[in-house]
């Protein structure tokens, strides 16, 4: 699936314009709920998909981006969050299932230490983290 690595800002001269995700590699998308993505999660249950999608995206890249944005701005990480879910709300708009997930008390993160402790190692296991978008 998709790692963080991956995700890249795209600017418009000096200010970030938008967020670039360059390898859908296992991850299927319906194209009913994100029609501008493509890629491959190899399970059909909804749930999964969103969650699978969702902790390599926000918990990890995106709470990096924005604290490096603050960083570099001298700006409160606040700030970021808040043009981060004014966007989320407008991206995810089209599936009240994502719009859940995203704006959701936690986000879903794997628990990758967990994981390869256990007797199957490739088995997902998950735990969650804060939601900064939750209050933003």
């Amino acid at each position: 699936e998709a790692h963080g690595q991956n995700l890249l800002v795209a600017f418009d001269a000096d200010r970030p314009s938008h967020v670039l995700y360059r390898d859908f590699g296992g991850i299927r998308l319906p194209r009913a709920h994100w029609p501008g993505l493509r890629g491959a999660i190899t399970t059909a249950d909804e749930d999964e998909r969103i969650r699978k999608l969702l902790a390599a995206l926000l918990p990890t890249t995106l709470t990096a981006l924005v604290e490096a944005l603050a960083a570099w701005t001298g700006t409160d990480p606040g700030r970021w969050w808040k043009t981060v879910a004014d966007a989320a709300r407008s991206a995810a708009a089209a599936s009240p299932a994502v719009t859940a997930a995203v704006f959701a008390p936690t986000w879903p993160i794997k628990a990758t230490t967990a994981m390869r402790l256990a007797e199957n190692p490739l088995e997902d296991l998950w735990t969650s983290v804060p939601n900064p978008l939750a209050d933003a």
